[in-house]
């Protein structure tokens, strides 16, 4: 690919995600194999992940309210950077024990209750935590992926 790399989550709109410890997930589109991707806080030694595919899951990392530089970069030494701002709260996630059977159930609605707050700030944080059941609810993995490339749900 003759392109940079690029993180379409949020179609532009900053992004906010919550403090903790955490594990971050995130998909790109474009550049070349292999790529390196990189997050890290000010003053902090911050985490690293590579690999050959368009997403990742960085190890997991203790985040503190503030800015949060999330890099990657391909193997042509294309980067891009995406800054994201860690919050210490947001509104919590409605009671969707009776909606939702299951707990993988409940989960996916929480996330996607999570992707409709502050107008499209908080899709990061949904996506991170449909990656707690993408590998085991189909349609978690499918709305992460949504979320990644950019689309933004509707209530």
């Amino acid at each position: 690919s003759a392109s940079v790399p690029r993180l379409r989550i949020g179609a532009g709109r900053p992004q906010k995600i919550l403090v903790g410890e955490r594990r971050i997930w995130l998909a790109w589109h474009g550049g070349d194999e292999p790529f390196e991707v990189w997050a890290r806080q000010p003053g902090e030694a911050g985490v690293r992940a590579t690999g050959d595919g368009s997403t990742v899951m960085l190890p997991a990392m203790t985040l503190r309210p503030g800015p949060l530089t999330i890099s990657v970069r391909d193997g042509a030494s294309r980067a891009v950077d995406m800054v994201v701002e860690v919050v210490a709260t947001m509104s919590t996630p409605p009671d969707f024990s009776q909606a939702a059977p299951t707990e993988l159930a409940r989960t996916y609605l929480q996330a996607g209750w999570v992707a409709l707050q502050g107008d499209g700030a908080f899709l990061l944080e949904a996506a991170i935590r449909l990656s707690a059941i993408a590998d085991r609810y189909p349609a978690a993995e499918a709305l992460r992926l949504g979320l990644a490339f950019g689309e933004r749900p509707r209530p």
